[in-house]
């Protein structure tokens, strides 16, 4: 099974070969459940550093819910 990073490296690649730039892929963010996952480029071209919170996304479709039940 691949991994996320893996994945994420894939689609990186995918974008670049379509003619995206670093600056287009910057701070792009990916989610799994409550963990996230966002790229950010580097001073190298095609080079991203990739920062993970796991269990740190609060749903806002969740927030939205609860603020219609306390209304």
């Amino acid at each position: 099974m691949i991994t996320n990073a893996e994945l994420i490296s894939e689609w990186i690649t995918e974008q670049i070969n379509l003619g995206k730039s670093d600056d287009d892929l910057h701070n792009k963010v990916f989610y799994e459940g409550s963990d996230i996952y966002i790229i950010n480029k580097t001073n190298k071209k095609g080079i991203f550093d990739l920062k993970c919170t796991f269990g740190g996304a609060v749903s806002l479709k969740e927030l939205r819910e609860q603020q219609v039940l306390v209304s």
